[in-house]
C-alpha cells in the first residue's frame, strides 16, 4: 500500500451547434383559397457534422387555433404543401413553426416561425 496511483482525467468540450438550412428560409406566404402552394425547404446541414438533422413542421405556442388544417408536409423531400380549400379560410392568417434539429437531441435546435396569409 505504499504505492502512489495517478489517475488523469481528460475532458475535450466540443462546441455543437443547431443544424440550419443551406440558404434563407421562407417564413412568409401568401395565398388565395383554391390555389395550391409547394415548396421546397432548402437543403439541411450540421456544421459539426456529429448528428443526423432532422425537419419537421409543428404548431406555434399561443397559436394552436391558428394552425393551418390544410397544411401538408412530406418529410422525404422536406416540402410543404398547402391546399385550402374552405372559403372561410379566406382573410385569415394562420402560424407555423419549421424545427431544425439534431436527431438525437432535443435542446440543439433551430426554430424558424412562419406566417400564411389568405
Amino acid at each position: 500500500m505504499n504505492r502512489l496511483l495517478e489517475l488523469n482525467l481528460y475532458i475535450n468540450v466540443l462546441s455543437n451547434t443547431h443544424p440550419d438550412f443551406v440558404d434563407t428560409v421562407q417564413t412568409s406566404f401568401t395565398m388565395a383559397v383554391n390555389e395550391t402552394f409547394t415548396y421546397q425547404l432548402p437543403v439541411v446541414e450540421d456544421p459539426n457534422a456529429n448528428d443526423v438533422p432532422v425537419v419537421y413542421v409543428a404548431k406555434m405556442e399561443a397559436q394552436e387555433d391558428r394552425y393551418p388544417p390544410f397544411l401538408m408536409f412530406e418529410n422525404s423531400t422536406n416540402t410543404i404543401i398547402f391546399r385550402p380549400i374552405d372559403r372561410w379560410s379566406a382573410g385569415q392568417t394562420f402560424y407555423f413553426i419549421i424545427v431544425v434539429k439534431e436527431q438525437n437531441s432535443d435542446t440543439v435546435k433551430f426554430v424558424y416561425y412562419c406566417t400564411l396569409t389568405m
